[in-house]
């Protein structure tokens, strides 16, 4: 094995590795959208529970009045009917249902007088909801924005890692890409792994010493025995 195709086989490596994390990267994009749309329908509920309530309130005291008004036009004809009523038990009858209505009319005034208050209350707090949720749905816009344009981008990225994929493999010999892709499936997309301390970073065993030498003079394929992986010498520091 030359150098070229050494270099070629550490290059596809690095491809595949930067395209498996972008995929990562790629597949948690809708669910962060969903999040986004999960938020902005749970505000927009919210709001129109409260624009309900108000729109309830509202209309209860609606009714409220429209009684209250009812039954004042009532007592203001059983008042008119008092003096051509000669019949004393009738007399009584008319001024006890007279007071009851007095009595029931004005529970409900209280109770739109409550219900006004409520409503006051519900419309400044549908109008401060309006604005936050106005605010927040703008920011999960921009968010969703944002998201979208970082799957497109991503997407475009992967798409890229496929091509220069493609080209790599184009300078490998037919065996060898074939066993290249055997790893792959088989070691969860670790077919290449860099000596590391004198084992093999992707099953941990160590290494002879003749054959860590042989990975770092780089002259031919070097396998590790116990995981098959391609082993490659890393010349970069490790990090401390």
């Amino acid at each position: 094995m030359n150098a070229t195709t050494l270099e070629a086989l550490v290059a596809l490596a690095r491809a595949d590795q930067a395209r498996r994390e972008l995929e990562e990267s790629l597949s948690g994009v809708p669910a962060r959208l969903r999040r986004v749309e999960v938020e902005g329908t749970r505000l927009k509920a919210e709001l129109s529970r409260l624009e309900r309530e108000l729109v309830d309130a509202l209309k209860v005291r609606r009714q409220r009045e429209e009684e209250a008004a009812e039954l004042s036009a009532r007592m203001a004809r059983d008042a008119a009917n008092l003096n051509s009523i000669r019949n004393n038990i009738e007399y009584q009858a008319l001024l006890k249902q007279i007071a009851e209505a007095r009595t029931r009319q004005t529970t409900l005034e209280n109770e739109a007088l409550e219900l006004m208050e409520r409503e006051e209350d519900l419309a400044r707090r549908v109008k401060a909801e309006r604005a936050r949720v106005d605010t927040a749905l703008g920011a999960l816009a921009s968010e969703r924005a944002t998201l979208e344009q970082e799957g497109r981008q991503l997407t475009a990225a992967v798409a890229d890692k496929d091509n220069e994929r493609a080209r790599l493999l184009a300078e490998l010999d037919s065996e060898l890409r074939v066993r290249y892709d055997r790893l792959c499936r088989s070691k969860h997309g670790l077919a290449v792994v860099p000596v590391v301390k004198g084992a093999c970073s992707g099953c941990f065993s160590a290494l002879p010493p003749q054959r860590v030498n042989e990975v770092r003079l780089g002259e031919r394929l070097v396998v590790c025995d116990a995981c098959s992986r391609i082993l490659i010498w890393d010349e970069e520091p490790s990090s401390p």
